[in-house]
């Protein structure tokens, strides 16, 4: 398994490669391609949400409370300051220890987290909060796959390292980090899916967002901009 350090690296250069060429292209302003560089960056450390009491787990979860208090502070249309503050402070410990706390008495390290399942379900949750807050359809979507990108990153590292090429072995691990679902928490990948569909109607209409993947005037400018 791939050290938190080697996941971040690894998802900041993917996720900064692809950025800075949507940047060149001029499809996104210098802002947005940083939203999008964090964004992988994020999704690339996701998956190890579920590690428990460690240090790389309580970084993960500040660092999530800390995006759940921004987001709140961005959207949240209060009457006045002590209200916006109060509930930027409530998305932090909701995030921080009522989240953290939840999800460790749920899951096991390489369960269901580790599951391309749960990557779609973070792409479809931050996609549906990102509407809220004024982020345009298409934005909103690009952002989510971002962190999708970085959390697949995250799954394709760890069964890479799973696999010894200098002893010509196979590790114990191979197989348990890149898995479609877990079938080993039945239970929890059943309400994960059933979150995941939820959280697709949440979110807005992906027509415009598939529209923009597929037309090849996006690849074309992705071009121009690197000649």
């Amino acid at each position: 398994m791939a050290n938190f350090e080697r996941h971040l690296e690894v998802a900041a250069i993917v996720g900064g490669a692809v950025s800075t060429a949507l940047l060149r292209a001029g499809i996104v302003s210098p802002g947005g391609a940083a939203v999008l560089w964090a964004a992988s960056c994020v999704g690339g450390v996701l998956p190890d949400i579920d590690l428990g009491t460690s240090l790389a787990t309580k970084n993960i979860f500040v660092g999530l409370g800390v995006i759940a208090a921004l987001a709140v502070a961005t959207g949240w249309s209060g009457p006045n300051i002590f209200e916006i503050w109060a509930a930027c402070v409530v998305a932090y410990l909701g995030v921080r220890y009522v989240l953290k706390s939840g999800l460790n008495r749920v899951v096991e390290h390489r369960g269901v987290v580790h599951s391309v399942l749960c990557g779609v379900l973070m792409w479809f949750i931050v996609t549906s909060v990102l509407s809220l807050i004024d982020f345009g359809s298409i934005y909103a979507w690009v952002t989510g796959s971002f962190v999708f990108l970085g959390f697949l990153l995250h799954l394709i590292l760890d069964e890479v390292y799973s696999v010894d090429i200098v002893g010509f072995r196979v590790k114990k691990s191979f197989g348990s980090a890149l898995k479609l679902v877990d079938r080993r928490e039945r239970w929890v990948s059943v309400m994960m899916a059933a979150a995941t569909i939820v959280f697709f109607f949440l979110a807005p209409w992906p027509g415009p967002f598939v529209s923009f993947i597929v037309d090849y005037h996006t690849y074309y400018a992705i071009w121009e901009g690197f000649m």
